[in-house]
């Protein structure tokens, strides 16, 4: 394929009939494989999400697909309101179109179609590489949100701290607790009742669905008073338990359910995001978590950092 001209691109809403072509994009520019794993895990995230079918759209020269962009669709409660908003999540482009400006045609399309709809914002995680790229079209930096680490013991702490790099996307299997679908069956605590700030709103379909991806293998530990959802997953030489909800009526619940994940997982340490709790036995990760950044689409006004109540699995990578 010859160079692409941003000013002869085609961009359109993506269509179930292109699913081979972007399959095949993402395994090009995210490391996907063309198995049957990877088109599931496409499907489950992008179409059986609850809250909507992702927004997508891909874009076309000389009649090739050679770019796609994917929003996740969200919805938070932001001060006791409904807001629905959407994650920017899966990009690719063809590799004789990079650095041409599909990246960012496709992104700038997204949030203007996206903003007519009435989406309030849009929010991700991005790389160090890809984040300046945002930036650009208007993104904000909101910083870290913090996070905490609760190792296993000497032994774990030492591992954790040889591997910093990028936790595995897939799972490590576990037969831990009970499968998350199961865990997630019955009523949920409603736990601390609070109007302010931003926070995912959890309802059962949201947590059922997010957490329901059997390749995925999250894993429920329930008690009387509260359910944790974690996974295992491999970060460099260390296995690592990722928390990525814990649901409790109180505190001291949620306690017993993060030391409870730490005695039964067998992992090195836990990762949970939120401030570290010493009576938890957790400590402050260096750093605190990913680099949330956010842009206005409908709503003008960003929620600060200190504001967002997320857990991990609201910005886990996936």
């Amino acid at each position: 394929m010859a160079g692409v001209a941003v000013s002869d691109l085609l961009i359109r809403d993506y269509d179930d009939a292109d699913e081979d072509i972007v399959l095949e994009l993402l395994a090009g520019s995210l490391g996907w494989l063309p198995d049957a794993g990877h088109r599931e895990f496409f499907r489950w995230k992008h179409l059986q999400n609850p809250a909507g079918r992702s927004a997508m759209w891909v874009a076309e020269s000389a009649g090739q697909i050679v770019g796609f962009r994917s929003m996740l669709r969200w919805v938070f409660d932001v001060d006791g309101a409904e807001v629905h908003a959407v994650r920017a999540v899966d990009t690719a482009t063809a590799p004789a179109a990079r650095g041409q400006g599909v990246f960012r045609a496709l992104t700038l399309h997204a949030v203007a179609a996206l903003t007519a709809e009435g989406v309030g914002f849009v929010f991700n995680t991005p790389n160090d590489q890809s984040r300046p790229g945002y930036l650009k079209m208007g993104w904000i930096e909101l910083g870290r949100p913090p996070a905490a680490a609760r190792p296993s013991g000497p032994l774990g702490a030492l591992r954790a701290a040889r591997s910093r790099t990028p936790a595995e996307l897939w799972s490590l299997p576990s037969d831990a607790g009970v499968a998350a679908t199961e865990g997630l069956s019955g009523a949920l605590p409603t736990g601390p009742q609070s109007l302010s700030g931003l926070a995912t709103r959890r309802r059962a379909e949201h947590l059922q669905w997010r957490y329901g991806l059997p390749s995925l293998s999250y894993r429920a530990l329930r008690r009387d008073d509260g359910i944790a959802i974690f996974r295992l997953r491999r970060r460099g030489h260390a296995t690592e338990a990722a928390v990525c909800e814990v649901l409790a009526d109180d505190d001291d619940g949620a306690r017993r359910l993060v030391q409870e994940v730490a005695r039964v997982s067998g992992a090195d340490h836990l990762l949970r995001l939120g401030r570290a709790h010493t009576s938890w036995r957790e400590l402050p990760l260096p750093g605190g978590g990913p680099i949330l950044t956010w842009r206005a689409l409908a709503s003008t006004t960003p929620v600060e950092l200190s504001r967002w109540r997320l857990s991990l699995g609201d910005v886990e990578l996936l």
